[in-house]
């Protein structure tokens, strides 16, 4: 029991010192970080500076009591996850207890304490803390790999569309030079010329490769483009393709290298979609689309 107890940052917040002196000889040898507030306003100022692993919180206090301390600390960020124990002498029965468990306490003791009761609850109530910390340490990580694994994702999904936009283009470059060598020769070897352009023709499907876009976007934005069409009606398509880009974080010439347009054209394109989106000169798209 004393090794959760050990070295612990304890806040005691009572009008009576004498129940800080008993506290003190129960933890004696276990911890030195003790602090101590007399009413209940001092407490809520040295909770948000000590920040203290546990506090101790007497009901009946001059300036604040303990009830009206903890909703004060559970209003705020810093000091919301502290665990509290309620102690009193006097407010004893269940609908006290039920009137403090409410307020955001997580215990009550009993006064006069009993030393075996005391270090009981103070250390379950340290253990309740740990483990809301390490719950805490384990979503931060998995947020920090889900993130991370999104931006892998993206970064992946950009590089597919550009190549395939890459693609697309030099099969279209490809597609006219074989009609115009088709010119130049004469038509001579229009049946092979013609089983060349069938061939390159059926590589370039600018749609399918939409298709195959929208899968993967949607399965890192899932719900984006049914949102997008029911919010903004008649959107072309190139449009809300123009809408994926941004949403990816993509710039201009990033966008510029997917569409083979001109970043001009881009910006222009842009500024046309913010007036779709029913969104004013100096409105950000890229922040509007980004929490969209």
């Amino acid at each position: 029991m004393e090794d959760i107890l050990k070295d612990i940052r304890l806040l005691v917040a009572d009008d009576d010192y004498t129940n800080v002196e008993i506290i003190l000889t129960y933890l004696e040898g276990i911890t030195e970080h003790l602090h101590y507030a007399s009413d209940g306003e001092r407490a809520c100022s040295l909770a948000l500076k000590k920040t203290p692993d546990l506090i101790i919180m007497d009901w009946q206090m001059p300036k604040m009591d303990g009830i009206e301390a903890i909703k004060v600390l559970q209003s705020q960020e810093a000091t919301s996850v502290i665990p509290i124990i309620v102690a009193t002498g006097v407010m004893t029965s269940s609908e006290n207890l039920q009137k403090a468990l409410d307020a955001g306490a997580v215990d009550f003791l009993r006064k006069p304490f009993n030393p075996i009761e005391f270090k009981a609850r103070v250390s379950s109530a340290l253990r309740i803390r740990n483990q809301h910390q390490t719950i805490q340490q384990m979503l931060v990580k998995e947020k920090a790999y889900i993130q991370s694994n999104l931006e892998h994702k993206e970064r992946e999904l950009t590089s597919m569309a550009i190549l395939d936009h890459q693609k697309n283009a030099l099969l279209n470059s490809l597609l006219n030079q074989v009609s115009r060598l088709d010119r130049i020769t004469s038509h001579v070897h229009a049946t092979e010329i013609k089983s060349i352009e069938k061939d390159i023709r059926s590589q370039l499907d600018l749609s399918k490769s939409w298709e195959t876009f929208k899968v993967h976007f949607e399965e890192m934005h899932q719900g984006f483009f049914e949102k997008l069409d029911k919010q903004f009606e008649g959107l072309s398509l190139n449009e809300r393709k123009l809408c994926a880009y941004i949403k990816m974080g993509l710039g201009n010439y990033e966008i510029s290298q997917m569409t083979t347009s001109s970043d001009d054209a881009v910006r222009k394109a842009i500024n046309r979609l913010k007036k779709k989106l029913n969104l004013g000169p100096k409105e950000d798209i890229r922040n509007f689309l980004f929490g969209f």
